[in-house]
């Protein structure tokens, strides 16, 4: 009887595991889109700076980032994908000048990522983007290897359980009131 409740609290606990564990990965993509304004070139707000985290985003190593992004009103905007050290040194690593972009860049490391805009036009413009962070498929394999691990172990505690009690019945005999 105590075999048998610890394999339905395994069972019970990896039902709760799997969501949890495989939370980055079992969604998908993460997306976000949206249009912001820069003001024209030399206007107070002709750069917009933000951290991934703070649109929504946990990256990990190995994750993709995808992008997309096109500029109204003819305007011509820098645009790059970079971090920030911790003794302050900024690092690119993707840097385009354009009207329009699209591409994909893979997360190098754990660290905290950002995406810069600057307006290089003498019109303010508007910037319509979207950005959809793909788990990379190693996390996936790690996350789905612990699955299958904490299953197969709860269908051996289950099995392990039905064969003790079997042979529990084999010496003793089988339960009075059971048709033999």
């Amino acid at each position: 009887m105590r075999r048998t409740a610890l394999a339905l609290a395994l069972m019970l606990a990896s039902s709760f595991l799997g969501p949890v564990v495989s939370a980055h990965v079992s969604t998908g993509p993460i997306s976000k889109a949206g249009v912001f304004a820069l003001d024209a070139q030399g206007v107070f707000r002709d750069a917009f700076d933000q951290m991934l985290v703070a649109m929504g985003f946990s990256p990990l190593p190995g994750d993709v980032l995808r992008y997309t992004w096109n500029v109204s009103e003819s305007g011509v905007v820098s645009f790059n994908i970079h971090m920030h050290t911790s003794g302050g040194e900024v690092v690119s690593y993707v840097a385009k000048t354009a009207d329009s972009a699209r591409g994909n860049w893979t997360v190098p490391g754990g660290d905290s990522y950002g995406i810069f805009w600057r307006n290089h036009s003498p019109v303010a413009v508007n910037v319509t983007y979207r950005y959809d962070l793909v788990p990379h498929s190693e996390n996936e394999a790690l996350l789905l290897a612990v699955a299958i691990g904490v299953s197969a172990a709860t269908l051996g505690m289950v099995l392990l359980t039905v064969v003790e009690r079997r042979r529990e019945q084999r010496r003793t005999g089988p339960p009075p009131g059971s048709k033999t």
